[in-house]
């Protein structure tokens, strides 16, 4: 019996093989209950394939179906024939099961969701190390380099069938034996501490943990490069096919170290990192700020060795073999394909376009029609059937969902302005429309024209959801460079290649290098000006305010919705129901896209964060996310450090990716860094409302605004590891508080603070926030202007004019302390006329958990149910045993950001709290498994 199949299976079962792979990491279901609807899916299958169903059909109106099945155990149709039926019939119907193709699917989709669970769940003997902090030695194959700065660099490794990522602090140059041309490919052994890397540390943001699984990688290490050494493999069994491999993967490491000093000779540093990013995929030696212009501009997609570039490199080798069509010439360009693809470390958009243009030739070796979506589907499962943890790597993500909206659009798009017979309306070729069409300048250039554009629009169309959800933020100048920018790139590359194999000559052939040094500085010029080109527009694009936006990431589910039924309705399923008028299966498919888009809202793994009161995790730091019922958002605090900007990379992409598009107000407690200098850099980058802080800061208005910041009162445990060269710090006041001028150095904030913006509040002022919600300042009182010279200017304790803000939601209240110690405390009680208003459900222990905080008397007046210490991974020891005796005998639940991530808390009937964490909320189990803590 024949199996109904659809036009492309191969196409469903890639789907049903992602949906397993997905649903694993939305709902983490057990094992067992996948393990139990695969083997009922398969023997369902089975049963309905081989005994298949009888219809009796009668002359009155009944009809009766006699099921084939007569026993709960699967038969073979040729040992237990379908029986007859009950009631006899004229003309008995054999009907071709239509389930069986789908519960093929069904099986594909639990066998997926089975692997992916193993998958998650595969465990690395190292983790016992990183539990016990122990060094370890550990032996492996450097397979991939990346080359941070002078004196930090990070290999990753293969060993024993797994990959670790190394973090290497040594200066490159000091040691040639240990330099990255001499491991790469190697094998090496090193003393290292090995730690697990981190899940994301607040609701919906960068999980680096999850980041590196799409790699194959599960732990970490630190080492130092006097530790490291390389490893002979001649003895081994291995060793003639492993040295064979090293040294593959060395002479690559090489050619590409070759290749940039080619071009570094004649083109500026930051236009040669861009063409080597373009080349190789590597942008760790492009500006930060020259990235991110790219980023804006929706041009990013140059900087990494996409399907365009292997796209290109084939088309360049096709013309260097003058197009010859034989299975050598195929051969040889494939195999030249998987080296480029080793230069750019096997990316997944490499992989995937080698192995579409693969098929595509060998498509035309076997003389068979080479369908699109077919290989897109092929290339896909290949990739994720060697780890489908791939599938959340953000560059699988993009790759796959570019091609297939050229795979669905472009068809569609063709019956509308595609050259097609005037009679039958079939498509025609170019030597028909050169024959039966108009062919004028004007009918060419439309054709050119609609070949460039048109892909190039539809791709941009179908990404701008995607980054809005992955990166937030939509750009219009995309439509526009992007013709240009691939213009460009389709010189750059190609003279890319032929410098690289100049780069290869002259590895090979050190005279060869004397021959051709004058192509090879022509040649970079050529590609530097080419460059510059490039990078001016993308400037042009920056500078145009309007070319990009920010924007709020769309929830999972609608995300879902709209590429689902944008990929249905540009189907040819869609046509084909359409034109038969079969809307019932229309609306049952539409309905099944809703339901499973829908359904992602039952896990919070894919939900944003609507908490009342979210402790956000900003490191070493206090952050306070107050949501309130009509939707308002307020910060109370920001964080800050001295060489990381906490603002743009942690609180905007926190903001945005939980729906907060700008802020109504933010309180700052006072003004150290840990606390204001977030502020100072969010306020750059996004709306934060009006800034609520101590009135005795009025004195220093205009040190408010002030850029320059004084990392010297950072942490009560010194200055943090300085980023870029000090700037000479000014005598006395500077910044925000005082500092010795010959010890003290500042670094500089991206962010800015607007004067008209602030307010001054002191004990007794309240700020409605919104519906059901207010902050109480209860400390410090306000004074004179010259108590505020006194106690702000001259005063060296900045943590003893903290804000004491009491925030009520609802009915739910915390209390906010900032840095206030033991004095600071013993103030508050003094001049407290009803110590119950310091009562409170939720206690913000002071200063991160430090000894100096939270006396026995303020903690008995305060009488919370719950507290939270916001405290980083750091060595300033916080929080101190001695606070965490105190809240442990006073019987009070505490949370902790170092340990649980972000604290989310909620207000539940009969006054209690609810809480969620980031580890034990929002973060997939699947992901966390082994890992728990």
């Amino acid at each position: 019996m024949k199996v109904k199949l659809p036009r492309r299976p191969l196409f469903a079962a890639t789907l049903a093989f992602i949906g397993g792979i997905a649903f694993v990491y939305i709902f983490s279901p057990t094992t067992w209950l996948m393990a139990t609807l695969l083997t009922i899916s398969v023997i369902a299958g089975i049963v309905m394939h081989n005994c298949g169903l009888r219809v009796c059909a009668r002359n009155d109106k009944h009809k009766h179906v006699i099921p084939a099945l007569t026993s709960v155990m699967p038969v073979s149709k040729s040992v237990i024939p379908a029986p007859a039926s009950v009631i006899p019939a004229p003309e008995p119907v054999s009907i071709k099961p239509r389930l069986v193709f789908p519960l093929l699917l069904a099986a594909i989709f639990f066998a997926s969701s089975l692997y992916t669970i193993h998958s998650f769940g595969e465990t690395d003997p190292l983790m016992t190390a990183a539990e016990s902090s122990d060094t370890v030695a550990i032996s492996g194959r450097v397979v991939k380099i990346q080359i941070k700065d002078s004196d930090y660099y990070v290999l990753t490794v293969q060993s024993e069938g797994r990959k670790i990522l190394v973090r290497i602090f040594a200066d490159i140059a000091a040691d040639p034996k240990t330099a990255p041309k001499a491991i790469m490919g190697r094998n090496i052994t090193f003393k290292a501490k090995v730690m697990l890397p981190d899940t994301a540390r607040n609701p919906r943001c960068f999980d680096y943990r999850l980041h590196l699984l799409s790699q194959d990688i599960r732990v970490i290490a630190t080492a130092e490069a006097g530790s490291l050494s390389l490893v002979s493999t001649s003895g081994k069994a291995d060793g003639v096919v492993g040295n064979l491999i090293g040294s593959f993967y060395n002479h690559l490491y090489n050619v590409k170290c070759e290749f940039y000093d080619i071009i570094a000779e004649s083109m500026s540093g930051e236009n040669a990192a861009v063409m080597n990013g373009m080349l190789f995929g590597d942008t760790s030696l492009i500006d930060e700020d020259t990235y991110e212009g790219f980023q804006k501009n929706g041009i990013a997609h140059i900087l990494s060795v996409s399907g365009l570039h292997v796209a290109m490199v084939y088309a360049f080798i096709s013309k260097l073999f003058s197009n010859r069509r034989t299975r050598s010439t195929y051969a040889v360009i494939i195999i030249f394909l998987i080296i480029y693809a080793a230069l750019a470390e096997f990316s997944p958009p490499a992989v995937r376009a080698v192995i579409m243009i693969s098929v595509h030739l060998t498509s035309k070796i076997v003389f068979k029609r080479y369908d699109f979506l077919t290989s897109i589907s092929l290339s896909a499962l290949l990739i994720l059937l060697h780890n489908p943890l791939e599938l959340f790597g953000v560059g699988f993500q993009l790759s796959f969902l570019a091609v297939a909206s050229l795979a669905f659009a472009l068809p569609f798009s063709d019956k509308f302005i595609g050259y097609r017979w005037r009679v039958t309306q079939n498509k025609l070729n170019e030597k028909e429309i050169e024959t039966y069409m108009n062919n004028t300048v004007f009918t060419r250039l439309g054709r050119g024209l609609s070949k460039l554009f048109l892909p190039i629009l539809i791709i941009q169309l179908f990404m701008m959801p995607i980054t809005a959800y992955a990166f937030n933020y939509t750009s219009l100048s995309a439509f526009v460079l992007n013709v240009p920018i691939v213009f460009l790139a389709g010189f750059i590359v190609p003279l890319g290649i032929v410098l690289l194999i100049f780069a290869e000559l002259f590895l090979l052939y050190p005279p060869a290098e004397a021959l051709l040094s004058i192509f090879a500085k022509v040649l970079s010029e050529i590609s530097e000006m080419l460059v510059a080109t490039m990078n001016y527009l993308s400037d042009l694009g920056t500078a145009a305010h309007f070319s990009s936006f920010i924007v709020a990431s769309p929830k999972a589910p609608f995300m879902l919705i709209f590429y689902g039924l944008a990929f249905f309705l540009l189907s040819e399923s869609f046509t084909v129901l359409k034109s038969r008028k079969l809307y019932r299966q229309i609306s049952v498919i539409t309905a099944i896209i809703f339901t499973l888009s829908l359904a992602t809202f039952a896990s919070p793994t894919t939900s944003q964060n609507n908490a009342a009161l979210t402790f956000v995790d900003v490191g070493q730091g206090d952050c306070l996310h107050i949501k309130t019922a009509d939707g308002k958002n307020y910060l109370l605090d920001g964080g800050g450090s001295a060489d990381y900007n906490i603002g743009k990379k942690t609180l905007l992409p926190y903001l945005l990716k939980n729906g907060v598009r700008r802020l109504d107000g933010v309180f700052v407690s006072h003004l150290h860094m840990d606390h204001f200098k977030g502020v100072t850099e969010l306020a750059e980058k996004m709306d934060i409302g009006a800034i609520y802080t101590y009135a005795g800061n009025v004195v220093r208005k205009e040190e408010l605004t002030n850029k320059v910041w004084n990392s010297e009162k950072e942490y009560q445990g010194g200055p943090p590891r300085q980023a870029e060269p000090a700037t000479p710090p000014k005598e006395g006041n500077s910044g925000f508080g005082k500092f010795p001028s010959e010890e003290g150095w500042q670094t500089k904030s991206d962010g800015v603070v607007s004067s008209k913006d602030l307010r001054f509040v002191g004990a007794g002022d309240t700020v409605n926030l919104g519906k059901n919600a207010k902050a109480e300042i209860l400390f410090p009182p306000r004074g004179t202007p010259d108590d505020y010279k006194r106690t702000v200017l001259e005063n060296e304790d900045e943590n003893a004019t903290s804000l004491l803000v009491r925030i009520s939601v609802g009915k739910l209240s915390v209390l906010m302390t900032g840095d206030l110690g033991f004095d600071g405390e013993a103030r508050i009680l003094a001049l407290a006329e009803d110590e119950s208003k310091l009562q409170t459900d939720i206690l913000k222990i002071g200063h991160h958990g430090s000894k100096t905080s939270t006396s026995d008397e303020f903690l008995k007046a305060v009488m919370p149910s719950v507290s939270v210490i916001q405290v980083g991974k750091n060595n300033y020891g916080h929080p101190t045993p001695e606070v965490l005796d105190k809240l442990r005998d006073a019987g009070i639940i505490t949370y902790r950001n170092d340990t649980c991530g972000a604290i989310m808390m909620d207000e539940k009937p009969a006054q209690r709290i609810a809480v969620k964490t980031e580890q034990t909320s929002f973060t997939s189990k699947a992901l966390l498994g082994k890992y728990r803590r």
